[in-house]
């Protein structure tokens, strides 16, 4: 009886494995709808990427700019949140601006 236990223990494993293994190529051939999450991220990427993102980003970029020179007495917060605001507004007006000379990201 032990024995038979003992070689359960070792064949159960590997079985699990082999079953993992051959029924990959379904779940892979499955492919080709899309996924539930791809329309509101592609909403969101729109959003973004248009031009009032865009004029948003590059009036929040100024704004942030003229804070961190003139304002002297910042506590070191409110400068890491200018900054923050200044990196966020570079990268969406960035992504306008590179779209806007036709340079995008590799798509598939």
């Amino acid at each position: 009886m032990n024995h038979l236990v003992h070689a359960l223990k070792k064949i159960t494993p590997i079985t699990a494995m082999l079953i993992v293994v051959a029924t990959a190529p379904a779940f892979a051939a499955a492919g080709g709808t899309a996924l539930p999450w791809e329309g509101p991220l592609k909403t969101i990427q729109d959003s973004l990427t248009g031009p009032v993102a865009t004029t948003i980003a590059i009036v929040a970029l100024f704004a942030a700019g003229a804070g961190l020179v003139f304002g002297d007495e910042m506590s070191n917060f409110v400068k890491r949140v200018l900054i923050g605001v200044m990196s966020l507004a570079l990268l969406i007006a960035g992504s306008g601006f590179l779209t806007s000379l036709n340079l995008t990201g590799f798509t598939i």
